[in-house]
Formats: structure tokens, sequence, C-alpha cells
């Protein structure tokens, strides 16, 4: 038993009895301003089990009566539904998407190819998410609940294909940015031996029509061309569309050299963008052969004081750490890049001073023959003796190796104590392993602030004379101290 639109409905009849109430009650249920979501959750039951019921008979290879009954109600039932979706309150929103989810397995019936995965329907359900405008957050949890099921996280990507080519020829700014959404519920590649492993469940149980890595593969680089076409982005999209491009669609590429202009362009860009794409192009390097013979120079112009600011400067480090990770490097280069970081230190934060000054160490380590630049190190070393040419964008170039370390001496005269001992390397022999950096680049200030004072200091600087005996001391005007304690409490 169960109500619509206040019609009451009884599935012990068969459907000769009850046609007539159910074909009213599904005629209020889609005329009807009013929906309550109890009805709409009714109404799939209703269409979700005749659905079945047909299912049955195909597989029985028998005739079914109702069949063009429901066929005749089915679309306006999903078209009300998807209406639902876009122009409901949150109930009726939740509730509908809700149900057409629901429908997707009982849906294969109704596919003219025959028992395969409804990746049209699928399509429907995902063109709403990118239409909507402020109703992600009803339709985000509803999509992550079936995006653990295999057939659904292999299908999305056809979905998604299939659904942005639906819409306009160029997307909106908001589109893109659901279509993200979208992506970033899809769990991350994960790959073992060479495999690549995901859910195991199915939610359609049809593995007909499910997409295959290559399939997958292809379904990207095609509504990636309709995203990049957008130009209206803010910074703020960029970061999100670099960010799902390298933890989400690189992952799925074989070929990903397409990117490189993509990546080239958002590089230029600078700041946190630059940033994240410098990521990509990190990847493609490694993993695809890409060919990129200025990338030193420009990570060196990257170095700059707005990276202390950014959101994305621990991954900045570790790419940096990584790109210069080659013992073959030219000293010339590598000088430059040890002098820009000395220089930065002198107007950095002191969990990032400590972070370039791990830099410098384990560079000279990995390259002795700049050990130089510590030895220049003389008292009447400044900034105007200095050759390093720190406008010069080519490290190369800058006259860095015929320079000194002199920056370092100065951090030793930091005021607190953690970031003046990252500095005394410059006295002692140097290390003969690297330290390890990835240790320090998730290090914050007040870290830092706390454990200088959770400190006890055995002679703590105070300001003061501290007094040799019992005796108290006499100030230079003469005045005890009894009496000048006591003039100030009169």
């Amino acid at each position: 038993m169960m109500t619509i639109e206040g019609l009451t409905i009884s599935f012990d009849k068969s459907l000769d009895e009850c046609k007539d109430d159910l074909s009213k009650a599904l005629d209020k249920f889609i005329k009807s301003n009013t929906v309550s979501s109890s009805s709409i959750e009714a109404v799939g039951l209703v269409l979700s089990n005749y659905l079945k019921q047909i299912e049955y008979s195909i597989e029985k290879r028998e005739e079914c009566d109702f069949t063009e009954w429901i066929l005749k109600w089915h679309g306006d039932i999903i078209s009300r539904l998807k209406e639902l979706c876009l122009n409901g309150n949150e109930e009726q929103i939740q509730s509908a998407f809700k149900t057409l989810v629901q429908l997707l397995p009982s849906q294969i019936v109704l596919d003219s190819e025959g028992i395969v995965f409804p990746i049209q329907q699928y399509a429907d359900i995902i063109k709403i998410f990118i239409s909507s405008e402020d109703n992600m957050s009803y339709f985000l949890p509803i999509l992550k609940d079936i995006l653990i099921f295999e057939d659904m996280s292999r299908s999305i990507w056809k979905a998604l294909s299939l659904a942005v080519y639906d819409l306009a020829d160029v997307l909106s700014a908001k589109e893109v940015m659901n279509v993200l959404k979208i992506i970033n519920c899809v769990e991350k590649q994960k790959v073992k031996d060479n495999v690549n492993i995901g859910p195991a469940q199915s939610y359609c149980k049809i593995k007909d029509g499910v997409l295959s890595d290559k399939e997958i593969e292809l379904c990207i680089k095609k509504f990636w061309n309709k995203i990049i076409a957008v130009n209206d982005l803010t910074a703020k999209q960029q970061q999100m569309l670099l960010l799902v491009l390298y933890e989400q669609l690189m992952p799925r590429m074989t070929k990903a050299v397409f990117l490189t202009d993509y990546f080239m362009t958002s590089l230029n860009k600078g700041g946190p963008v630059g940033l994240l794409a410098l990521q990509g192009m990190f990847t493609l390097i490694q993993k695809h052969n890409m060919n990129y013979p200025d990338v030193y120079k420009k990570i060196y112009s990257m170095l700059d004081g707005y990276v202390f600011d950014t959101q994305y400067k621990s991954r900045f480090y570790y790419l940096t750490d990584m790109f210069l990770s080659s013992s073959h490097l030219p000293e010339a280069l590598v000088a430059g890049y040890i002098k820009k970081f000395a220089r930065l230190s002198l107007i950095a934060p002191p969990v990032d001073i400590i972070i370039m000054m791990t830099f410098i160490v384990n560079l000279l380590i990995r390259h002795p023959g700049l050990k130089v630049l510590m030895h220049r190190i003389t008292e009447t070393s400044d900034l105007k003796e200095d050759p390093y040419d720190i406008e010069e964008i080519d490290p190369s170039l800058s006259h860095a190796i015929d320079s000194s370390l002199w920056e370092v001496k100065i951090i030793q005269q930091h005021v607190l104590p953690s970031v003046s001992s990252s500095a005394m390397f410059i006295q002692n022999p140097l290390p003969s392993v690297e330290r390890d950096l990835s240790v320090l680049l998730d290090l914050r200030d007040d870290e830092i602030f706390g454990k200088e004072f959770k400190k006890r200091q055995k002679n703590p600087p105070v300001s003061f004379e501290k007094p040799n005996g019992l005796a108290l001391s006499i100030p230079r005007n003469g005045m005890n101290l009894w009496c000048f304690k006591n003039k100030i409490n009169s």
C-alpha cells in the first residue's frame, strides 16, 4: 500500500484492477505544483516495480501485458522528476534526484540496444548536476553514494562527455566548476603492480556497456577540449581545474602530452596557478618524456616572496627539490639556486628559513665543489661587495658561483634559536647524508613558537644584574633598592 498525491495504491491487486486509480495518481503527480517527497518516492517505487516485472518477462521470454502502459507514463514521470531536481525545494530536489538514481538499474529494459548499461539515462542525470545553479550541495552526497560502485565510477566519464556536449557550445564558468565537483567525487585512481585498483561492486549488475580504461581516456580527452575553451575562469577556478587535472585526469591517461600547451600557458601566469602547473609539467617530464629545456629558469623565476603566502608552497618546495635532485647539474646553475634561497631567507618567515637552510645544506652535499661559497664568508662580506645579480633570470649567469653565503651568517643571529641553529652548518663540517626535507614541509610557525615556549632556559636573559651575595646592590644614583621600592609604593 502506498499513497500518491492523496490516492492509495495497492500492489496486492493486479494492474488491470488498479490501472485507473494509478493513472489518476500519476497524472496528478505530473501536473501538481506542490508535490510531497513521499509521493515522489512512491512514484519511483511504482515505476521501478513494473519495470522489473517487464525485465522478468523478457528473461522468461514471455509477453508482458502492461509494457505499453508503462512506456506511456515513463517519459512524463522522468521529465517531471528532472524538473523537480532543477526547480524544487530542498526536500523535492533530494527525493527526485534519489528516485532518478534508484530507477537507473530498472530502466535497462527500455534501451533499444538490449540489456546494456543505461549510459544515456546516466548522462541525463549528470546533465542535471552540470546545469544546476545552487543545488550542488543536495546532489553531491547522493552522487558519492553511487560512485562507490564500479560500473557507475567507470561510466561516469562517458556520461560526463555526453552531458557536456548536450549543453551549449561554450560552457559557462559555473558549469565548468560543476563538472570539476563531479569529477572530484570519483575515487582517485589507485595502481598496484601496474594494474588499476577500483571498486568491485556493480550498481546496475550489467557488464555490457561499462567503459574500459581506453574508452575512459578517450572520453576525458573529449570533454577536456570543451572545458579549456572557457576563458573567463577566475584564478581560484583555474587552481581547482589544475588540481582536478593532476589528481584525477592525468592518472587515467596513457598519453598526456597533449596537455603540454595548457600547462605551459598556466605556468607563465605565475602565482598559485603557476605552482600547480609546475606539478603537471614535472609529471609530463618524468613519466611522458616531455622535453622542457627552460624549466630551471622558470622555477628560478618563481622563487619569490609570494611563495611564502600561497597554500601550495609545500608542493613547490617538494617539486623544486625533485628538479634539483640530480648531482649532474652544472655548478653555476645550482649556485644560483643556493644564493636565491640564501637571499630570500632574509625576508622569509621562520618555517621557510629552516626549509631554505635545509635546501642549501643538501645542495652543498650534492655538489661538494660549491663549498667554496661557505669558505668565502668574511666579517666584511655584505650586499655591496656581492657579485651575485638577483635580477638575472638565468641562474647560471647570475654570478652566484663567485659569491659567498654571508646571508647565512646573518641568519645565525635570528631571535628564534631553532632558526639560528639551522644556519650553523657553515661553521661545522657538512654532514655526509642529506637532511630529510619532507618532514619540514608541513611545519607551521605556531609549532616553532610552541616548542620555543616550552623550552626551559638554564640562564634566561634578564634586564637586571644578578647579585653576587646577600647584600643589595646600590644603584649609581645613590638610592638603594629598598628606598626605591618604598617610594613607588607611597
